[in-house]
């Protein structure tokens, strides 16, 4: 549970987070604790409406444009993991070419994502893995163009 007395600060990204990060201490020790909102415009307005109870309590709130890294972060985590993902499926799909399935005791969905890629072959792997790096590689740098930002509201 949430106490009010053990919050040193939040921090919300508009309209980017669904979700509030708030930093909570308590003996000693200092935990995050995330609470998520249907949507963005829900996270917002449970933002403002807490925004002047905790400025009422001391806190300082501060808007911090983040750097075009740091607002890059996220996107290039996510392509880099589509990358790995696709290169690896794409990679077994390849080495797996004319191969028979000799195992017997296999699960269902692994007979079918081999009947698959037997029968399709690893381009569409290949293909499909270049097309979401590179829609992944637009939302980099779109982040990196115009960075947002960031609500952190600290306990003095």
């Amino acid at each position: 549970m949430l106490e009010i007395n053990n919050i040193d600060k939040y921090e919300f990204e508009p309209g980017i987070d669904s979700y509030i990060l708030f930093t909570v201490a308590k003996n000693g020790a200092t935990a995050d604790i995330k609470i998520e909102f249907q949507n963005v415009v829900v996270a917002e307005k449970a933002e403002k409406s807490i925004q002047n109870q905790f400025k009422q309590l001391g806190f300082k709130r501060e808007e911090v444009k983040l750097t075009a890294m740091q607002a890059a972060a996220s996107p290039a985590k996510t392509t880099l993991g589509i990358a790995i993902i696709g290169a690896l499926l794409t990679g077994y799909v390849y080495s797996q070419q004319g191969q028979e399935l000799t195992n017997t005791r296999t699960k269902a969905f692994v007979k079918l994502f081999y009947a698959l890629s037997q029968s399709v072959g690893y381009m569409p792997f290949l293909i499909g893995t270049v097309v979401l790096v590179v829609i992944c590689l637009f939302w980099v740098v779109k982040r990196m163009a115009n960075p947002h930002f960031k609500v952190v509201v600290v306990k003095y």
